[in-house]
C-alpha cells in the first residue's frame, strides 16, 4: 500500500508539471456549459402581438385589454397599413386582425371575422389563440344563452365585473434545463474519455523512457502501478465532474430534472468505464505517436454516434442500434429515464450495464499487458 501510494504521488506530481495542463481539463467542461446556456438557456421572450381593429367596437376594444393582460405579451395597436411591414421587419411575431363585423358575428353566437397571422407558425400563435379562443368562446356562449341585445349587454358586463377571472400565468420551463443538462454531460462525456486516455498515456510514455522498467524491477509490481494509475485517473475525473455539476447548480442554475446525488453516481461510474476504455485501447499500441490517431478514430466516432453532440433521436434507426453497443449511450439515456421521473429500481439494469462495460475494458487491457511483458524492447 505504501508502494502505490508513493506511485500516486509521484503521477499527480508528473499531472502538476503539465504547463496548465491538468487545469485545462479540469475547466474546458465550462465551455459546454457556456455552449448549451447560449444553445438552449436563453429567456422565452415576450410575445410580440400587434392588434389591426377593423372593427372598432366595443367588443374588440375589450378582446385588446384581455390580450395586454396575458403573460409574456407585448400588445399594441396597429394599422392595417403597418400589418406586412411589421412581420417582414421582424418587429411583431403575431398580427390578430379584427374584421368588420367581428362584434356582431359573436352576438349571434358564432364567431367569424377574426385572423390570426404570423411567419413563425405555431410556435408564436398556439399559446395566444388558446386563451383568445376560449375568451371569445365564452362571450359567444353568453350571446347564445341571452335574448336581445340589453340582455346580452348585461350579462356580459356581469361576465367582465366577475370576481372570479381566469388568470393566464407563465410556468418555468424546466425543458430547457433538461436539454442543457444532456449537452453538458455530453460535452463532459467527451472530456472524461479524453482526459482518460492522456493520463493512460503516462504509461505509454515511462515505457518509452525506461522509467516503467526501473519502477517495475524496484519492490513495486506491475500491477501495483497499473492500480496506481487507476486511483489517480478516477481522483481527477470525480473532482472534473463535481466541478462541472457545481458550477452547473450554483453559477448558471440549471435543474438537472434529478437528485445530484443520482447525477454524479451515474458520472462516477462512467469514470471507471472511461479508466478501463483507455487501457485497454493503450493496450493495443506500442508507441505514444500511434496513442492519439487510436484515439481519434474510437472516442470521436463513438461519442458522436452515441448522441454526445447531439441527440441520438435524429439518427437513423440502424445507427441507435449500433449505440446499444457503446457505453456513452447509456449514460445519456439513463440521465433522459431519470429526468422523466424513473427511479433507481427501474435502471438498476442501465447500471449492471456500464459496469460490465468496465470490467470488460479492463479484462482486455489485463490480457494484453500481460501478452506484452518484454518492456526492454518497447519502442
Amino acid at each position: 500500500m505504501k508502494e502505490t501510494g508513493w506511485i500516486i504521488k509521484n503521477i499527480i506530481k508528473s499531472l502538476l508539471n503539465m504547463k496548465g495542463g491538468l487545469l485545462l481539463y479540469l475547466f474546458i467542461p465550462l465551455a459546454g456549459i457556456i455552449l448549451s446556456t447560449v444553445i438552449h438557456g436563453s429567456d422565452n421572450p415576450d410575445i410580440r402581438i400587434g392588434v389591426v381593429d377593423e372593427d372598432k367596437s366595443g367588443l374588440t376594444k375589450d378582446t385588446f385589454s384581455f390580450l395586454k393582460g396575458l403573460e409574456n405579451t407585448n400588445v399594441e395597436k396597429i394599422s392595417i397599413k403597418q400589418q406586412e411591414e411589421s412581420l417582414t421587419a421582424g418587429e411583431k411575431d403575431l398580427i390578430v386582425i379584427f374584421k368588420s363585423g367581428f362584434e356582431e358575428s359573436v352576438k349571434r353566437g358564432k364567431p367569424e371575422g377574426i385572423e390570426l397571422v404570423s411567419l413563425k407558425g405555431e410556435e408564436a400563435t398556439a399559446f395566444v389563440k388558446s386563451y383568445l379562443s376560449s375568451y371569445i368562446d365564452n362571450v359567444a356562449s353568453i350571446a347564445r344563452g341571452t335574448e336581445g341585445n340589453e340582455e346580452f349587454q348585461l350579462v356580459y358586463n356581469r361576465y367582465q365585473d366577475s370576481e372570479v377571472r381566469v388568470t393566464a400565468a407563465a410556468l418555468e420551463n424546466t425543458s430547457q434545463y433538461k436539454q442543457m443538462t444532456y449537452s453538458s454531460i455530453g460535452f463532459l462525456i467527451v472530456i472524461m474519455l479524453s482526459f482518460a486516455m492522456t493520463l493512460s498515456l503516462f504509461i505509454l510514455k515511462e515505457k518509452e523512457t525506461r522509467t516503467y522498467y526501473r519502477i517495475t524491477a524496484a519492490p513495486i509490481t506491475a500491477r501495483q502501478y497499473v492500480v496506481a494509475n487507476i486511483i489517480v485517473n478516477m481522483i481527477v475525473m470525480s473532482v472534473q465532474v463535481i466541478l462541472t455539476l457545481t458550477v452547473m447548480k450554483v453559477v448558471f442554475h440549471i435543474d438537472y430534472g434529478m437528485p445530484s446525488w443520482k447525477l454524479f453516481s451515474l458520472m462516477f461510474l462512467f469514470s471507471f468505464v472511461s479508466v478501463g476504455l483507455s487501457l485497454a485501447l493503450i493496450s493495443f499500441v506500442n508507441s505514444t505517436s500511434a496513442a492519439p490517431a487510436l484515439q481519434n478514430a474510437v472516442l470521436i466516432p463513438t461519442c458522436m454516434l452515441s448522441g454526445c453532440f447531439w441527440p441520438i433521436e435524429v439518427m437513423p434507426d440502424s445507427i441507435q442500434k449500433i449505440a446499444d453497443f457503446l457505453p456513452q449511450k447509456w449514460v445519456l439515456e439513463t440521465i433522459t429515464s431519470f429526468q422523466e421521473g424513473r427511479g433507481l429500481e427501474d435502471l438498476y439494469m442501465n447500471f449492471i450495464v456500464l459496469f460490465s462495460f468496465g470490467i470488460a475494458f479492463f479484462l482486455i487491457a489485463i490480457y494484453k499487458f500481460s501478452r506484452n511483458k518484454s518492456v526492454r524492447t518497447f519502442v
